[in-house]
């Protein structure tokens, strides 16, 4: 009962936090320093012309220069709350609607064709639930200042309430936004003929896996032809319906990778409130052993979790994790080559094979102060 109340506890307190906002101010950049985002979302356009939590059929497409605030320590990430501070928050500088799917390629070809040519990858991330069309862009441009991570990433947004106390919103949203994601991961591959690498958070996890699952029943074979490789960063998503999902792919994207953390108290709430007391969401599931027949790796985050939040995108916000991933080299093997072995991924990493499914269990590391949001 008193874990019950910690939880709900826990889940009221962030129901507190105001929502994003999302001010343009040109003048962010003279004190922060700039990082270009592409923008597509299953948001409708409210009167204001920014996205919020209702749904459009359409797929609106945006290009965002986003203001990093100075002297910010790597995981680090503030939403803004007024009155807005580039000093210490991401801040919208730029917000430009792209008036077609046309010119939204060329934009893409463009900043592609700027870079060297081994580092003209693309990177989709969906983000996961509770979360604003101006947050995943800040999200997104944390992960590109942080993880160093080569070429253009892309922000697909799909309508979650952006509230705690949206859950179940959230959950009708994420299949919702599904067509869009699968619609936009279509145009990316037709535009530049390379592959894309699809990271996930949290509930769009599910949502990733429900586009994969639906392209490839219209196109068998798509997604491993299409996609570089699968992230799914602490996947709010059933064991079991991750196994139909994946039966349907034939085969799957590989490397499929999967960060989970037994301490994730985002999942233990979601799991309670589905009455499951076990491990069951795949994002905190306790080992590989409901896994091995799957062609997956399973990385266990769990040794780097902080007291003081949820744990719940240690990836992205964790100094530790960041420097470990850094130091390992990760992120350079992921986007730099195709078909390396799973073995490969983490350096010096001992990593354990069971069945088809492998796990690696990342050494703790003395946490750094001044960890982000989690």
């Amino acid at each position: 009962m008193l874990s019950r109340l910690v939880l709900v506890a826990l889940l009221l307190c962030a129901s507190c936090a105001p929502r994003v906002i999302d001010p343009v101010d040109p003048t962010a950049l003279e004190v922060g320093s700039p990082e270009t985002v592409f923008v597509a979302t299953s948001r409708a356009q409210e009167d204001d012309g920014t996205f919020g939590a209702g749904r459009s059929q359409d797929l609106s497409l945006l290009e965002v220069t986003v203001s990093v605030p100075p002297d910010r320590i790597p995981g680090q990430f503030r939403k803004p709350r007024p009155p807005v501070d580039p000093r210490r928050e991401f801040v919208t500088a730029e917000r430009e609607i792209l008036p077609s799917e046309a010119v939204f390629r060329k934009r893409l070809k463009a900043q592609l064709d700027r870079l060297p040519p081994d580092r003209r990858a693309v990177t989709v991330f969906v983000h996961g639930y509770n979360d604003t069309q101006p947050a995943s862009a800040f999200r997104v441009a944390q992960m590109q200042r942080d993880l160093k991570i080569p070429g253009v990433i892309i922000a697909y947004s799909w309508p979650s309430r952006g509230s705690p106390l949206g859950y179940i919103y959230d959950q009708d949203s994420m299949a919702f936004g599904r067509d869009g994601l699968e619609r936009l991961l279509r145009i990316i591959r037709s535009e530049t003929g390379r592959p894309v690498l699809l990271i996930a958070h949290s509930l769009g996890s599910y949502l990733s896996m429900e586009a994969l699952r639906q392209a490839d029943i219209k196109t068998p074979g798509w997604s491993s032809r299409a996609l570089a490789g699968v992230i799914l960063i602490s996947p709010d998503l059933d064991i079991e319906v991750f196994r139909t999902q994946m039966a349907r792919l034939q085969p799957p994207p590989s490397p499929l990778v999967i960060f989970s953390n037994t301490g994730d108290r985002a999942l233990d709430v979601s799991g309670w409130m589905r009455g499951d007391r076990a491990k069951g969401r795949l994002g905190n599931v306790d080992g590989i052993e409901q896994l091995t027949d799957l062609p997956v790796l399973l990385v266990d985050m769990s040794e780097f979790n902080d007291p003081r939040g949820l744990s719940h995108f240690l990836p992205a916000s964790s100094p530790a994790l960041l420097a470990v991933l850094s130091e390992t080299g990760w992120v350079d093997r992921v986007f730099g080559e195709n078909n390396v072995t799973l073995s490969g991924r983490f350096g010096q990493a001992t990593v354990a094979q069971s069945g088809q499914a492998a796990a690696v269990k990342l050494p703790a590391v003395p946490q750094s102060p001044g960890a982000g949001l989690r």
